[in-house]
C-alpha cells in the first residue's frame, strides 16, 4: 500500500481544506513532531492554488504557534498591524504565597512589555474538569506576578477573528496607557 509522508499528506490536504482546518492539521501534526515545519517547504511542490495558503501556515508555524488557534490569533494580530506576541512563552510564577519553588506556566500569546497575555482556549483540550481547574490556577498565578490575561475561545479566533482582534488593540492600548508606555498603533 503506497504510504505518503505526513508533510506530503498535508501538502495534499491544503487542497480540499480550509485555511483553519488546515492550520489545525499541521500545528498539530507539528506538535506531535510527525513533521518538523521545514519540511513544509520541501515536502512536495504544492498546486499553486493552495501556494499562499500554505506559505501562510508554515509563517504562523515557524511564529511558534502549535494550535490552529494560536496560528490564527497571530495572523490577525499581524494583519493588523499591532505588535507581535510571543507564542507559547513560559513564565516563570511561584505557588501562592511564594512558598515553594518557582514554576513555568505557559502562556499562548504573551507581549512581554505590555504584561499581557492572551490564553485562546478549545474544549478539546480544555474542557474537562481538570484541565478547567487546572487552567483557573495557572492563570490566577499568572496574573498574581503583575500580568494581565485576556481569553479567548478557539472557535471565536476562527469565527470572528476581527473582533478577537479589536479587543487584543483595545487592551495593549489599555495597558500601554496603564504602564506609561508609548502607543504609536492605530485604535481598532
Amino acid at each position: 500500500i503506497p504510504v505518503t509522508s505526513p508533510a506530503v499528506t498535508i501538502v495534499d490536504l491544503a487542497s480540499v481544506m480550509g485555511i483553519n482546518d488546515l492550520r489545525c492539521v499541521a500545528a498539530d501534526a507539528v506538535r506531535r513532531r510527525l513533521v518538523a515545519v521545514h519540511e513544509l517547504h520541501r515536502s512536495k511542490r504544492p498546486a499553486r492554488r493552495v501556494r499562499g495558503m500554505l506559505a501562510r501556515v508554515v509563517e504562523e508555524l515557524e511564529a511558534g504557534a502549535i494550535a490552529g488557534s494560536e496560528a490564527a490569533y497571530w495572523r490577525g494580530v499581524r494583519d493588523a498591524g499591532l505588535p507581535l506576541p510571543v507564542l507559547n512563552l513560559r513564565l516563570a510564577t511561584w505557588p501562592e504565597g511564594r512558598a515553594g519553588p518557582v514554576q513555568y506556566r505557559n502562556v499562548d500569546a504573551y507581549w512581554a512589555r505590555f504584561r499581557l497575555g492572551a490564553e485562546l482556549d478549545g474544549r478539546s483540550v480544555h474542557g474537562t474538569r481538570q484541565a478547567f481547574d487546572a487552567d483557573r490556577r495557572r492563570h490566577n498565578l499568572i496574573q498574581l506576578e503583575g500580568n494581565l490575561l485576556m481569553h479567548f475561545s478557539a472557535n471565536q479566533t476562527f469565527s470572528d477573528i476581527r473582533g478577537v482582534v479589536a479587543v487584543t488593540g483595545r487592551f495593549l492600548q489599555l495597558r500601554a496607557v496603564e504602564l506609561g508606555l508609548p502607543w504609536p498603533h492605530r485604535v481598532l
